[in-house]
């Protein structure tokens, strides 16, 4: 009340008022007078006074807390000063709690005070001597800090020569504690090498005698008889023939030394007739063999390769076992007509096998398995059957992770383009048939079919399942978005078809 008083005995001096605006009451010449003596300056002076002590008590306070909240962490620092810092950093966060409560107490009283300026307020402050000792507390512990903290320094300034120190001192260590380990490995060593001599020695004779013995048994001409026969009955003409000479061969057309190179289609059937004729060589037997081929049909037509894979089947019955690994759909099935029906039974006399790639939630990465073909692969000679059913998998998967995720835009892009080879047969890009299918049928939506047009932009031409191993540029979101769009389209544009693929791929 005591400042609201002042300002209402300032206001009627300032206008010269005889009678008080509250009460009503004359104001005598000495009740003003005394008045005015009892509102000094010293009165202001005082508020004032306490006014900026509480300003500097919340500023210390805040300065404090923010100090206090930016002392590095222990884990900053190398792993010798963790301990003694984290030591001293309790000891340094102790005498900040400590000053903290000082300063809140001094604060708190300074704001009665100003509430309250002439009554009597209660202060639970220790004596200034203990004070004072308490923020010396503070300074030692804060200087205690800063001594760890230079140190650090000092080791990061001259972190070479510490690291330099510190690999001699390991070095020391271990070269003191296996001395004599290493002196056994030096003796063994020594043993090793002559044995080595000894053995290179031993291989040199062998090498010699295994020359004179291949030397003896080699006759290449009448291997180069049987290659000629088996290229010119694979390509249907004799333009190329393999002559013997000296220790090797030479490719010959019409007679005369090809010039340049022969085509990869020459160069298939060139080295599968060379691996044939060479596998009974140096008196080797074909029921004792196992042979592994390996994609032998490369840059081949579909003529040449249907009789590749027949000269393959043929040729290698008698071995001991025969295994053919391809990447190409059309070479697959001309195997797997042959032993299609081996592979069933008790006892099968084939296997038809699939390397399976995906990629498992629990690892992230990617996984090759070699599993049993898949039934849609094994029953199918097209790949639309195998592919449709991971579309139907994948829709059906949502948000749940699923293992061949990452091959789905591949997949989407193949299943499309042989949809529309049925629907729309005509030449032209995907975009163009999907425009004449939403012209064709009214119940399409074009707004939802820009997650195929996304597909048809981002995804490359693909014919064959090697290109499903690839990467994608499109997001997992993306491809749930043009997995749902190609499902809708082929439910309006044919629904007998989907209902049919559903039912004869499913999972």
């Amino acid at each position: 009340m005591v400042p609201w008083a002042k300002q209402a005995h300032e206001y009627h001096v300032n206008h010269d008022l005889a009678t008080c605006l509250y009460c009503a009451n004359v104001i005598s010449p000495e009740r003003r007078q005394a008045l005015t003596d009892a509102f000094d300056d010293s009165f202001s002076h005082f508020v004032t006074e306490v006014r900026t002590a509480a300003h500097h008590a919340l500023q210390s306070l805040e300065a404090v807390n923010i100090v206090r909240n930016n002392v590095p962490k222990a884990a900053e620092l190398s792993a010798e000063f963790e301990p003694p810092y984290k030591a001293a950093a309790k000891k340094l966060d102790a005498a900040f709690e400590d000053i903290n409560l000082l300063v809140a107490e001094a604060l708190r009283a300074l704001n009665a005070r100003l509430a309250s300026p002439t009554a009597a307020i209660s202060v639970e402050l220790p004596p200034v001597q203990e004070i004072q000792e308490r923020f010396m507390g503070l300074e030692r512990a804060g200087e205690e800090l800063n001594e760890i903290c230079e140190q650090h320094s000092d080791l990061v300034d001259n972190f070479v020569q510490h690291q330099r120190r510190a690999r001699d001192a390991i070095r020391r260590h271990f070269a003191i504690e296996s001395s004599q380990a290493f002196k056994n490995h030096v003796d063994v060593i020594a043993s090793a090498h002559e044995a080595e001599r000894v053995a290179r020695e031993h291989i040199h004779e062998l090498e010699s005698e295994l020359a004179d013995l291949r030397s003896k048994i080699r006759q290449h001409g009448p291997a180069a008889e049987k290659i000629n026969a088996l290229v010119a009955s694979y390509l249907g003409h004799n333009e190329l023939s393999v002559v013997a000479v000296g220790e090797g061969y030479e490719l010959h057309r019409h007679g005369s030394l090809v010039k340049g190179e022969p085509s990869e289609g020459e160069k298939t059937a060139i080295a599968i007739c060379y691996f044939l004729s060479s596998l009974e060589a140096e008196d080797r037997k074909l029921k004792d063999l196992i042979v592994v081929v390996d994609d032998p049909v490369s840059s081949l037509d579909t003529k040449a390769m249907n009789y590749a894979c027949s000269l393959i089947r043929n040729r290698l019955s008698g071995a001991s076992q025969v295994i053919v690994l391809t990447h190409n759909h059309h070479c697959m099935n001309e195997l797997k007509k042959a032993w299609k029906g081996a592979s069933r039974g008790d006892q099968p006399a084939a296997t038809l096998k699939f390397i399976d790639v995906r990629i498992p939630s629990d690892t992230g990465l990617r996984t090759s398995t070699i599993v049993r073909l898949p039934n849609h692969l094994r029953d199918y000679d097209s790949e639309y059957h195998f592919l449709f059913e991971k579309v139907i998998t994948f829709s059906a998967a949502g948000d749940i992770h699923y293992d061949y995720t990452f091959m789905m835009p591949n997949v989407l892009r193949r299943v499309l383009e042989i949809f529309l080879a049925f629907k729309t047969p005509r030449d032209g890009n995907i975009s163009d048939k999907l425009g004449t299918l939403c012209k064709r049928n009214s119940d399409l939506d074009p707004s939802r079919l820009n997650a195929l047009e996304r597909l048809s932009q981002i995804e490359s031409h693909s014919d064959n399942l090697d290109d499903l191993i690839s990467q994608s540029a499109m997001t997992i979101e993306e491809s749930q978005a043009a997995c749902a769009a190609l499902l809708d389209l082929m439910r309006t544009v044919d629904p007998h078809h989907l209902a049919d693929m559903r039912k004869h791929c499913a999972p």
